[in-house]
């Protein structure tokens, strides 16, 4: 938005983004969502956020 408003001369202001994909408390819930809202452990959340990934 920066970069277009910059080059079209645009005097608006850039509305901020939420980065919600990249909150931890957002992923966490996300997860329990996925799991029926039942109670799982944070170590099986984390390792079911990090399936199929490099990191696991």
């Amino acid at each position: 938005m920066m970069a277009v408003y910059g080059l079209l001369k645009l005097d608006k202001q850039v509305i901020p983004v939420y980065e919600g994909q990249y909150d931890v408390r957002v992923l966490m819930n996300a997860v329990k969502t996925m799991m029926g809202n039942r109670e799982i452990s944070i170590d099986k959340m984390i390792g079911k956020l990090l399936m199929n990934t490099g990191l696991k």
